[in-house]
């Protein structure tokens, strides 16, 4: 009984001050924020991972062009997209907590690793697999920084 008369009274302070509840939901949760941690944490060790295969891949590719010739250079564009995805795993958990700087250093590490995946991806078809992750990686940064926005803006 008590909860019920609690609920009803959140819910008229609630809606008598409609315009203070619209304000609040633009500033991010402390559980969005710890998301966002969790997730910088998560793709940093992933990052790190992918980018030994994308290394041992890139090298066999280039190794492949090499013996049939071929015009491409997808191998070499392969080392890039590892060496940009080592990078960015690294920053992404060195700067799990930090809200503009570190999210602009993702957005432009994932960001070359996926515009030179992208470009590359004819004789080395997984290429375009790493692109796409640098690509997701990318975008939550900026998802990140948006949200990390949002928060400075509230305090």
């Amino acid at each position: 009984m008590a909860d019920e008369v609690s609920k009803e009274q959140e819910s008229s302070v609630m809606s008598a001050s409609g315009t203070e509840a619209s304000q609040d939901s633009k500033v991010p949760s402390k559980a969005t924020t710890t998301n966002m941690k969790v997730w910088k944490m998560v793709s940093g060790i992933l990052s790190i991972v992918f980018s030994c295969f994308i290394l041992f891949q890139s090298c066999a590719a280039g190794l492949g062009e090499s013996l049939s010739d071929a015009d491409t250079s997808d191998g070499s564009l392969g080392l890039l997209v590892a060496l940009m995805v080592m990078a960015g795993g690294i920053v992404s958990i060195v700067t799990k907590k930090s809200l503009k700087g570190g999210n602009i250093a993702l957005i432009i590490l994932f960001g070359l690793g996926a515009l030179a995946g992208y470009s590359g991806s004819g004789y080395y078809g997984d290429l375009v697999i790493w692109a796409t992750w640098s690509l997701v990686c990318a975008v939550l940064a900026v998802v990140a920084l948006v949200r990390g926005r949002g928060k400075q803006l509230a305090e």
